[in-house]
C-alpha cells in the first residue's frame, strides 16, 4: 500500500474507532429491542424535544427527562380536553370527556411524582425508582381510560390521535424507568432452628390426635344414638357432620405442617454435641397426649355412660 493510501485509510477508520455510542443511544437501543413497534427512531426524537438529553449521563436522568415530556404531553391534552368540554353541548359527549379530564388530570400528578423521584439521583436510591415506576404504571393507563369512555357509548373518540401520542412517550418514560430495577435475587430457602422444628413436628402429631378422636366421637354417638329419631337425632347428626368436617381440617392442617417440615432446611446446630435429628422428635414413636394437653380427666368417654352428649 502507497504512503499516501495509509495516510487516507487511517483518517477514515480513526473516526470510525473512536466513536463511542451515548447514554441516549444505548438507552434507546435497549427501549427498541423491547418496543420494536415503538422503535429507536422515535425514542431518539423524544429525547432530542429536550435539550437536556444531551446532557444526561445515564438512564436514570433519561428516565426522569422522559417523565417530564410525558407529562407536558399530558397538561396540553388536558387543556384541549377542557376546550372541548367547554364547547360540547351534548351532555353525554361532556360526561365522557370528563372521564378524560380526570384520566389526563390523575396523569400529570402522577408524571410529576415519577419525574421528582428519579430526578433526586443516586440519593433516591432503589425505593424511588420503584414508586416512579408505580406513578408511570398508572399514567399509563390514562389514554385507554379516555378511549374505552367513547369505545363503550359507540363513540368516535376525538382523542385518538392525543390518546394514541400520549401512550408512546408514556411507554418510552416507563421502560426506561423500569430498566432501572434491578433483577429480583433468588430466595434462600427458609431455615427454622431445632426448636421451631419441634414445636412444629408435636403440632402435627396433636393435631392427628385431636383427629382421630373426633373420628372416635363420631363413632360412639352414632352407636349410642342410633334408636333415637325425630329432631334430637336431626340436631346430633348435624353436630356429627360438624365434627367430621372439623376432623378433615384439622387432617388438611397437619399435612399442611408435614409440608413445612419437608421443605423448610434445617440450620446448623450453633453448640450442641446432639445432632438435629435427635433434637427432633420422631414422628413415628409413641407421643405423650398429656405432656402437650396439659390436661386428663381420666375418663374413657368411647364407654363411659354419664357422658351427656
Amino acid at each position: 500500500m502507497k504512503p499516501m493510501s495509509s495516510v487516507l485509510f487511517v483518517l477514515l477508520i480513526l473516526p470510525m474507532c473512536s466513536r463511542s455510542s451515548s447514554p441516549l443511544q444505548d438507552t434507546c437501543r435497549s427501549f427498541a429491542a423491547g418496543h420494536p413497534s415503538i422503535g429507536y427512531e422515535y425514542c431518539i426524537r423524544v429525547f432530542q424535544a429536550d435539550k437536556d438529553s444531551a446532557e444526561a449521563t445515564d438512564a436514570r436522568g433519561l428516565a426522569a427527562i422522559a417523565a417530564r415530556i410525558a407529562e407536558a404531553k399530558a397538561n396540553a391534552t388536558a387543556a384541549r380536553i377542557a376546550a372541548m368540554g367547554a364547547l360540547e353541548r351534548d351532555a353525554r359527549r361532556r360526561d365522557r370527556l370528563s372521564v378524560c379530564a380526570e384520566a389526563y388530570s390523575d396523569a400529570v400528578d402522577q408524571l410529576g411524582q415519577a419525574e421528582e423521584e428519579l430526578a433526586r439521583g443516586a440519593e433516591g436510591g432503589a425505593a424511588g425508582i420503584d414508586d416512579a415506576v408505580t406513578q408511570l404504571s398508572a399514567a399509563l393507563d390514562a389514554p385507554e381510560t379516555c378511549e374505552d369512555a367513547f369505545g363503550e357509548a359507540a363513540d368516535t373518540s376525538p382523542l385518538a390521535g392525543e390518546d394514541a401520542e400520549f401512550k408512546k412517550l408514556a411507554t418510552v418514560a416507563l421502560a426506561v424507568a423500569a430498566s432501572l430495577v434491578p433483577p429480583p435475587s433468588t430466595p434462600r430457602p427458609r431455615t427454622m432452628d431445632s426448636e421451631n422444628a419441634k414445636l412444629r413436628r408435636a403440632l402435627a402429631h396433636l393435631i392427628r390426635v385431636v383427629e382421630q378422636r373426633c373420628a372416635d366421637i363420631v363413632d360412639v354417638v352414632h352407636g349410642a344414638f342410633q334408636p333415637v329419631s325425630g329432631p334430637v337425632l336431626n340436631e346430633m347428626n348435624r353436630a356429627l357432620v360438624q365434627i367430621e368436617d372439623l376432623a378433615k381440617d384439622l387432617d388438611h392442617l397437619a399435612l399442611e405442617k408435614d409440608w413445612e417440615m419437608e421443605h423448610m432446611a434445617p440450620s446448623p446446630i450453633a453448640s450442641s454435641s446432639e445432632t438435629e435429628d435427635e433434637l427432633l422428635l420422631d414422628y413415628d414413636s409413641e407421643l405423650n397426649p398429656d405432656d402437650i394437653v396439659g390436661y386428663d380427666d381420666g375418663r374413657d368417654y368411647s364407654t363411659d355412660d354419664t357422658y351427656p352428649y
